[in-house]
């Protein structure tokens, strides 16, 4: 259950959740840098009133503190998942599921939105964090473990919030590995009207440290377009689990191509030559909303590492 609405998004005659996606900075204004177009439905509010605007008025009052602690002492966990009160245009409040994803200088919210009215008297409770550790709390196909779940609350006066954080068993990376953010926009049924899928509206400038490009010359491809020909399907499958509603994670290893910029051409001989290029297995974590997807990107570490920061995780 989620703010009185079931996993099928229905209870009653209440409205059904709906999700958009957020992206901030990290400066102390959180200011926003992108929100999808179905913030409109559930908040009466235009992109353009949000965009470049601070985080913080945006929520209730109770919880905007406990969330700029959060903002800016959450940066080892991938994911983080909270529920919070936020600030429609009407002037009532609304219950909104956060899955907070940590890259480098942004961060970017996936947000399962109860679109039905809470009153603006409502007291706001501390925040409480279910940190997210995609090796632990996913299935082996991907899917998402309800029988894992790790809730830690914030105490909005205690100043060891950081220190919360840092002692979390719940990477399933080294901190020094470079994270990158994927958004794409577009339907996730990658075998609909658009046969390469959704295509990429953002990406993070790390992004270059994954793949041998600047992160300005992926956006605007197709997302298939970066997936080598072999790991084509299980690219459409991964895109296709996240079409789930109210905020499914889905975890995968894909082969991207090194340098997917270079138009897929048949040589003289008639082979392929996407082929003859490199690729790199890079570690997916996805989520989707109503209107495209967050997808948090790292390059596959040996088995021997994975092995050990796991022992380390099961203490």
């Amino acid at each position: 259950m989620f703010g009185g609405i079931n996993a099928s998004g229905q209870h009653g005659g209440r409205r059904p959740p709906i999700t958009c996606i957020a992206v901030h900075d990290k400066t102390p204004e959180l200011r926003v840098l992108y929100v999808s177009s179905s913030i409109r439905e559930a908040t009466q509010y235009e992109p353009s009133e949000i965009v470049g605007q601070p985080t913080l008025p945006f929520l209730a009052s109770g919880n905007a503190d406990d969330y700029r602690k959060l903002a800016e002492a959450q940066h080892h966990n991938n994911v983080v998942i909270t529920s919070i009160l936020g600030r429609p245009k009407p002037g009532y409040l609304l219950l909104v599921r956060v899955f907070h994803f940590n890259c480098d200088n942004i961060a970017v919210n996936l947000c399962v939105i109860d679109p039905n009215p809470i009153p603006e008297s409502t007291e706001a409770e501390p925040l409480r964090i279910e940190v997210y550790n995609p090796r632990r709390d996913s299935c082996a196909d991907g899917e998402p473990n309800p029988g894992h779940a790790e809730a830690q609350g914030i105490d909005s006066n205690s100043s060891l919030l950081g220190s919360l954080y840092r002692s979390s068993r719940v990477m399933h990376c080294a901190r020094t590995m470079t994270k990158a953010c994927l958004i794409l926009e577009g339907s996730l049924t990658a075998l609909g009207d658009e046969p390469a899928g959704p295509k990429v509206l953002f990406a993070s400038n790390s992004f270059s440290r994954i793949l041998d490009v600047d992160a300005s010359d992926v956006q605007g491809l197709p997302f298939l377009a970066l997936v080598a020909t072999a790991d084509t399907v299980a690219a459409a499958r991964f895109l296709e689990k996240m079409a789930a509603p109210n905020g499914q994670m889905v975890l995968d290893s894909l082969q991207f191509l090194a340098d997917p910029t270079p138009a897929v051409s048949v040589d003289s001989a008639g082979e392929d030559r996407q082929a003859q290029r490199r690729v790199v297995t890079v570690e997916v974590l996805g989520a989707g909303s109503d209107d495209g997807a967050i997808i948090l990107c790292q390059l596959e570490r040996p088995a021997r590492s994975r092995h050990r920061v796991a022992d380390e995780s099961d203490g």
